[in-house]
């Protein structure tokens, strides 16, 4: 990662880390059912993960939480940084999956990405006919969150704000010359990319509309290209030229900024 200036510091655990394993088939990557569990890092660990990021606090002008939900980002870390932390780095955003999803030790978050499945797995009485506007504006107030996108696949994301609003962003696909229009051929990655992007966007004071929308065109990129390749600023840009720009429906037509009903 020399070429690309990134610094990595890499603290060694007790225990191997879980292989992710990907499928190739004839639509496209897919990802393997995870079934590993490691034993969440030890108290020793967690000091020194924390004292690592809280030492160059004062150096970022953010800092983004991502976890495959193996433990590593535990709630006692990030109990431990979020007070060093707020105070001194403009932006915090994050996201957390997997069978120790932390999403609720993110509080005071600026941006928060979990999939529709993520948040509903939150809720104290789990339930496919819960909506998903009473569970996401609940998630905003008790965590004090400043924007909540919850991520729905094919059918795009919802953003939640702390005033109150909602609004509905569906889904981008781009394509390429090299590519079918619109094909999405890698299920893995678009999380990722969307969270990464839209970090960046906040961190460059792009505001919140602006950064979504660039984490959304990552997304994009990200699962209409086949394997691990990174969306680099090309990447976006050939995205951004070439987007099909998704037709417009009632529900679009309706969706400016506007008070969301009121949760249950």
């Amino acid at each position: 990662v020399d070429h690309l200036g990134l610094e990595v510091e890499a603290i060694p655990t007790a225990a191997a880390q879980p292989v992710r394993i990907r499928h190739v088939n004839l639509q496209g990557i897919v990802a393997a059912p995870r079934r590993e569990l490691i034993e969440p890092p030890c108290p020793e660990i967690v000091g020194r993960l924390a004292g690592a990021v809280a030492e160059r606090r004062l150096q970022l002008d953010g800092v983004v939480f991502a976890d495959f939900g193996h433990g590593t980002v535990s709630p006692e870390l990030l109990d431990g940084l979020l007070p060093v932390l707020r105070p001194s780095v403009p932006v915090l955003t994050g996201d957390v999956s997997g069978p120790r999803a932390s999403l609720l030790a993110m509080r005071g978050f600026d941006l928060l990405t979990p999939t529709e499945r993520e948040l509903r797995r939150l809720s104290p009485s789990p339930s496919p006919r819960a909506s998903l506007d009473t569970l996401g504006q609940r998630l905003v107030r008790e965590l004090e969150l400043k924007h909540l996108l919850v991520t729905r696949d094919a059918a795009g994301c919802v953003r939640y704000g702390r005033n109150g609003t909602r609004r509905l962003l569906p889904s981008r696909i781009v394509q390429t010359a090299s590519e079918a229009p619109g094909r999405v051929i890698a299920e893995v990655g678009a999380g990722d990319a969307l969270l990464a992007a839209a970090s960046l966007g906040l961190c460059g004071k792009l505001g919140v509309a602006a950064s979504v929308q660039l984490g959304q065109l990552a997304a994009a990129a990200a699962i209409t290209r086949l394997g691990n390749a990174p969306v680099d600023w090309n990447r976006l840009r050939e995205a951004a030229s070439l987007q099909a720009q998704p037709a417009q429906t009632h529900a679009d037509a309706a969706n400016a900024e506007a008070p969301a009903r009121p949760a249950a």
